[in-house]
């Protein structure tokens, strides 16, 4: 089988390359890195006919984490339009499946630390409507899923969580991580987490280019966690000391929206990101039982995750 996957030279594009490799694909790669078969983005509709041509399947991994306000336009650009693009092309050269990388921020968010969403839950237009990646994620996933009901294709959606594990050479996924070995995080904030192996994950890709059902949105994760938790466990792995404090809200939020401006008026970023705060404070936890029953998940020990974590980044 020939596969295109978008934005396969990234941290989650690499080890689904690695999976598809492992499952006999031959994989194309679109992106902007090295290492893509095909160089440019899904916003360039010669690029995308070319890379998409002769594919039978597609996983549309292609996407950008700014949690900065000012990148609503660029990122709904890239999610939106890009992700709607990616459909259209594949439609046309009679690919029949696509799974798509969403991210369970279009579903798992609340304010509830006891709620466990699934994919029946509505999406969280109101919450999220001040995170610019989670926004734009949820206005494309609508999008996608609304786009792919008049196409001759079937679109599978996947929502995975943090992604941890090893490879993570950009350091945009596992930073958190990093901070706390560094002792960068001073106090921990009040949420929860959820976090996934990102190999686990990408094996979920292959899988879903066979099964799942179309139409149907998918949670992936492994472990549901308060950020103590998270920050303890990571910290005693790496054997360092934990942050003592707990970060109150309303301080921290007001702290980090008075000095963020100082330090863009100085071209730094802030050390506390408005967004980033917000959404700390926050519940991002959920059920992934669909994902077990109909793609056969079954994600590692989140101990051995945050281990190979850990022994990954200090190489």
């Amino acid at each position: 089988m020939r596969v295109l996957v978008t934005g396969g030279t990234g941290f989650l594009g690499r080890h689904t390359v690695a999976a598809l490799h492992d499952a006999g694909a031959q994989t194309r790669i679109l992106a902007r890195g090295s290492g893509a078969t095909h160089h440019g983005s899904v916003l360039d509709p010669t690029t995308l006919e070319e890379a998409i041509d002769g594919c039978e399947a597609v996983l549309h991994l292609a996407g950008r984490v700014d949690r900065d306000r000012s990148a609503r336009d660029a990122l709904t650009r890239l999610h939106v339009d890009g992700t709607l693009a990616v459909l259209d092309a594949a439609a046309r050269a009679g690919v029949r499946r696509v799974v798509y990388a969403s991210t369970s921020g279009t579903i798992a968010v609340t304010r509830d630390p006891r709620a466990l969403p699934d994919e029946t839950w509505p999406y969280p237009d109101a919450l999220v409507a001040g995170w610019p990646y989670y926004a734009t994620k949820v206005a494309a996933e609508r999008a996608a899923l609304d786009r792919a009901a008049t196409l001759p294709l079937d679109l599978v959606v996947l929502n995975p969580s943090l992604l941890l594990g090893p490879g993570d050479t950009g350091g945009s996924s596992t930073n958190d991580v990093a901070d706390l070995l560094a002792g960068r995080t001073p106090a921990v904030p009040s949420g929860t987490i959820n976090f996934v192996d990102v190999r686990d994950v990408a094996s979920a890709f292959v899988r879903a280019v066979e099964a799942g059902t179309p139409g149907s949105r998918y949670l992936l994760g492994a472990a549901n966690w308060t950020l103590r938790r998270f920050a303890d466990t990571v910290c005693s792995l790496g054997g360092v000391a934990a942050p003592r404090f707990s970060a109150p809200d309303r301080p921290s939020r007001w702290l980090a929206r008075a000095t963020a401006p100082l330090f863009r008026a100085t071209g730094r970023p802030p050390p506390l990101h408005p967004v980033t705060v917000e959404m700390a404070q926050h519940s991002w936890t959920f059920r992934w039982d669909k994902a077990t029953r109909e793609l056969g998940f079954r994600p590692r020990s989140p101990h051995e995750t945050l281990s190979d974590t850990i022994a990954d980044l200090r190489r």
